[in-house]
């Protein structure tokens, strides 16, 4: 009767042995799966932020004459970019000036134009409706407006952190038939970055 009893402690023995084993087999395993898959979630997660910020340097930065250009202008406009004209008559003069602000938010010069694009207008000539533009007091010589997309102001160097204010006016100084208000004009401007030829629209 001992012999046996002492056989089934030794046969409980080996199985409680064999079921620890067992149990820290399946702890290792499972410990394994989950280093692997926090290595591979990690290494996942570094390619995609490396890509992202190499794609994110690549379209912030242009190489030309082996020098970086960042592309740092920020462009606003009062009531937006778009230069509106209503009403064109006799006499008629832009109430709201269209003024555009652009700041150099970068730490390098960059160089723009001013263009005008777009442009619709019912007038058949525009050489009676005549622009000026502000700059710090400076009012430049007076011009027509163009029919077909123009520079209005070129080859302007803009230094690091600064910020340029330019005011447009318009007048119409031409004669129109009496009580005739119901021509217009309409252009688009557009703020076109030289290094990297970058268009910015606001």
């Amino acid at each position: 009767m001992k012999t046996n009893q002492k056989e089934l402690d030794k046969q409980y023995d080996l199985i409680l042995k064999a079921h620890a084993k067992e149990e820290k087999t399946h702890f290792i395993f499972t410990s394994f799966i989950i280093v692997i898959t926090l290595s591979t979630t990690l290494i996942c997660l570094l390619f995609s932020y490396n890509s992202y910020m190499a794609t994110k340097d690549a379209t912030s930065k242009v190489v030309s004459n082996e020098a970086t250009y960042y592309q740092t202008l920020s462009v606003s406009y009062n009531n937006g970019p778009v230069l509106d004209l209503q009403g064109i008559g006799n006499g008629y003069v832009l109430q709201s000036p269209k003024t555009i602000t652009i700041t150099n938010d970068g730490n390098t010069d960059i160089t723009f134009n001013i263009k005008l694009t777009s442009i619709k207008s019912s007038l058949s000539s525009t050489n009676d409706l005549i622009y000026t533009i502000t700059k710090d007091n400076e009012i430049s010589s007076e011009k027509a407006l163009p029919l077909n997309d123009e520079n209005l102001i070129q080859e302007v160097v803009i230094h690091a952190e600064e910020t340029i204010t330019y005011t447009v006016n318009v007048s119409f100084k031409g004669v129109l038939g009496l009580n005739d208000y119901s021509n217009y004009y309409s252009a688009n401007l557009q703020i076109v970055q030289k290094n990297g030829t970058t268009n910015l629209i606001g």
